[in-house]
């Protein structure tokens, strides 16, 4: 039985103009949309089309996916606006 590994996702959500965006922080993910119903489904339609591609290929879960860059990470922790306007 193989054994199961769970990997942190999280992500920044804000809009920019008429768009929704949400962008994973621990690998540069991301999608956007005009709503949050269709951002929450987009998102983990690429989350998880990324996941397998990468376990397709032989890597770890999102093997050769960087991090997203820093102003991202201080959205989450509050540092900088999430609306860049």
């Amino acid at each position: 039985m193989q054994k199961v590994r769970h990997t942190l996702v999280r992500a920044v959500i804000f809009q920019d103009s008429d768009l929704w965006v949400a962008q994973c922080l621990e690998y540069d993910i991301g999608a956007q949309a005009p709503d949050l119903e269709t951002l929450q489904s987009r998102l983990g339609l690429v989350i998880r089309a990324e996941l397998l591609t990468s376990l397709e290929m032989g890597n770890e879960p999102f093997g050769g996916i960087n991090a997203a860059p820093k102003r991202f990470f201080d959205m989450w922790e509050g540092r900088l606006p999430s609306n860049r306007g």
